[in-house]
């Protein structure tokens, strides 16, 4: 989760009813900072399907949210697609904010073309970010090409880059950014989590990598309720006494569900809860398991 510092609230909200155009956020930090107690509250950032931009919403006890700026957008971004979806936000090690997102315009139906007739789920190719000092004032807005950059980012069944999110790497010193992408030439068409570095939320510092792939082509979990759908995205990874928990979303459509996989290690050897290692196959738990 994320929490507000009290000493930030008038001046973050101020600032927001002023710009409503302008980046403005309220200041947040990990809800297991040791210095929690100086926090007051919770921060939602989102968007919505009609502005496909950063939104936010604020809360005293984590359940009930009151949305900032009359629920209208707090950051446009002018870069890419000049769209917005799944925003992230972490503290870096230097102190400052860094706040990222899939640079996609979403539509209603899956063939709906925009007005460069690119289809609208697959145009996708890039993670916009931006830079804070006090998370009311954004800058550095950045776009980071992924597709077509790398010969294991250039397949043509390569079209997704959704769902950014980013973990410092303590061993290695640099953020680790992950996301969901199909698997390319090696690994099919279905989505996976992909991961790779970076120092300062501008570029890449090596070319990317698979994650998890619990497709057939890695670890072949049997499809959800009978879907043959089994793609995997929209991670989130929480360290804690030592193992990595990797959230995601399990399967599409109806049968879609959020699913836990741990590992010893950031960047490999994440398996599903229940799964055989023998067999080499398990059914996920069911939604809300």
């Amino acid at each position: 989760g994320l929490s507000v510092r009290a000493q930030e609230k008038t001046a973050a909200t101020d600032s927001i009813q002023e710009t409503a155009a302008e980046s403005s956020i309220w200041e947040t930090a990990d809800v297991g900072d040791s210095a929690q107690e100086e926090y007051a509250g919770y921060l939602f950032a989102y968007f919505t399907g009609s502005s496909q931009a950063i939104h936010f919403a604020v809360s005293a006890d984590g359940y009930h949210y009151t949305p900032l700026n009359g629920n209208k957008a707090v950051i446009t971004p002018k870069v890419g697609r000049k769209a917005v979806r799944d925003p992230y936000i972490i503290k870096g090690q230097d102190g400052d904010y860094y706040m990222m997102g899939t640079d996609l315009v979403g539509g209603n139906e899956k063939d709906e073309l925009d007005n460069n007739g690119n289809h609208v789920w697959g145009a996708n190719t890039s993670i916009v970010t931006w830079h804070s000092r006090d998370l009311v004032n954004w800058d550095q807005e950045t776009l980071i090409k992924i597709r077509g950059e790398y010969e294991c980012t250039s397949a043509d069944n390569q079209c997704r880059i959704w769902a950014p999110e980013a973990i410092w790497d303590k061993d290695k010193g640099e953020y680790m950014i992950y996301w969901s992408m199909e698997g390319g030439t090696q690994y099919g068409d279905k989505l996976m989590i992909w991961y790779s570095y970076t120092k300062d939320f501008k570029s890449l510092t090596q070319a990317p990598k698979v994650l998890y792939n619990p497709s057939p082509t890695g670890l072949n979990l049997a499809p959800v309720q009978g879907s043959d759908d089994t793609n995997s995205l929209d991670a989130d990874i929480v360290e804690h006494d030592g193992k990595f928990y990797m959230y995601y979303k399990w399967s599409g459509g109806s049968n879609a569900g959020t699913q836990l996989a741990v590992s010893d290690k950031l960047t490999e050897g994440y398996l599903p809860i229940g799964y055989d290692t023998q067999a080499g196959k398990t059914t996920p738990q069911s939604p809300g398991e």
